[in-house]
């Protein structure tokens, strides 16, 4: 089934809780990106660091590659492509490897785009698997289009922004931590849409700003495909 979404939004699935004074997790946030770089990653790297010391809930690492750093400039002064490429490979090797993200609670793509080198995609599928989490954020669904079972985890792929339009929005889920603050239903205005595939059923589905959330559990999604 084909859906409106907003691609402008969040796209968040958390898969894991933290009771009161717990240790605090271990989150991976990858900004590397293969496609479209959004101006607003360092913005997103500041903050999701700033929401863990705060909460006390998590700490984070990064697996980050900034192309405008004096080291991957080429000799006309822009950055060289395969300076970066080589760059971004190098740190999920280190980063995302089998070994590597049993280290880790949960990994966070934020605003990342286009086919990225994942040493072992396979891997990353168990990882998460055995219950750990995953959240992604606005162009993760710009992310692994060749890559159907993480399209299918992630729930929507984004296309193409379309035109404006308005649109009444449903929040199919009181309960959800995400979206429990938010009104049954409301009109935010006029806003740039696109279009999204997703097959999973009503229920499974949280609306909020025209942004899809999953409320099912990552291991659920994956056993269930």
């Amino acid at each position: 089934m084909r859906r409106l979404v907003c691609a402008a939004c969040l796209v968040a699935i958390m898969v894991w809780a933290h009771p009161a004074r717990a240790a605090a997790k271990s989150v991976l946030v990858v900004t590397v990106t293969k496609g479209y770089r959004h101006g607003s990653i360092p913005i997103a790297e500041k903050v999701l660091a700033e929401l863990g010391q705060k909460s006390g809930a998590y700490v984070v690492d990064y697996a980050r590659v900034e192309p405008g750093q004096p080291q991957f400039r080429g000799s006309n002064g822009k950055p060289d492509t395969e300076k970066v490429d080589a760059a971004i490979s190098r740190v999920l090797a280190e980063k995302m490897n089998s070994q590597a993200l049993s280290n880790y609670d949960a990994v966070i793509f934020a605003n990342t785009t286009g086919e990225l080198p994942l040493p072992d995609r396979q891997a990353f599928l168990d990882w998460l698997r055995s219950g750990k989490g995953f959240v992604g954020i606005h162009s993760a669904t710009d992310t692994f289009h060749e890559f159907t079972p993480y399209v299918r985890m992630i729930g929507g792929e984004f296309f193409a922004h379309g035109p404006e339009r308005d649109a009444q929005l449903t929040n199919e889920d009181l309960e959800c931590p995400a979206c429990r603050h938010l009104p049954v239903t409301w009109k935010p205005g006029a806003g740039p849409m696109a279009k999204a595939g997703c097959s999973t059923p009503p229920w499974a589905i949280v609306t909020i700003f025209g942004t899809l959330i999953r409320r099912q559990t990552m291991r659920e999604r994956i056993r269930s495909r």
